[in-house]
């Protein structure tokens, strides 16, 4: 019951994504076709277990996290610029509104982060207290 538990607490990943490319193999022989194959196709499940290990909602899905912050920088250097093109009045307007978007991103990316945490370990955890 415990070990079963467990795997569901490192079981939830969320808004991770798993893409390969194509590739292109155009007068090569079979070894070096085998080659290519291979060190591409490493190199793509490398990154894809890296996002997915950086998405598990056990430790706060980073990934999420970082959008979140993205977005804030986003919003820092957008509503400024936006305001400015119209006027220095609506200039102010844009680094006030760019300061509250980057602070609300800032809290939410947090908060979602601790709301994976809490989820991922109730869940993992509601089977063993039989809830």
């Amino acid at each position: 019951m415990i070990i079963k538990s467990f795997g569901l607490l490192i079981a939830k990943i969320s808004d991770s994504y798993i893409t390969f490319s194509r590739i292109l193999l155009l007068g090569r022989n079979i070894t070096q076709i085998k080659k290519e194959i291979i060190s591409r196709y490493y190199k793509h499940l490398t990154k894809t277990i890296i996002s997915i290990l950086a998405s598990m909602n056990i430790i706060g899905n980073p990934f999420q996290i970082a959008r979140y912050i993205g977005q804030g920088f986003v919003d820092v250097i957008n509503y400024p610029v936006q305001g400015f093109i119209k006027g220095p009045i609506e200039g102010v307007f844009g680094i006030v509104g760019g300061g509250v978007g980057f602070f609300k991103n800032i809290i939410a990316g947090t908060f979602s982060g601790l709301e994976a945490i809490t989820e991922s370990v109730s869940s993992g955890l509601s089977p063993i207290s039989m809830d």
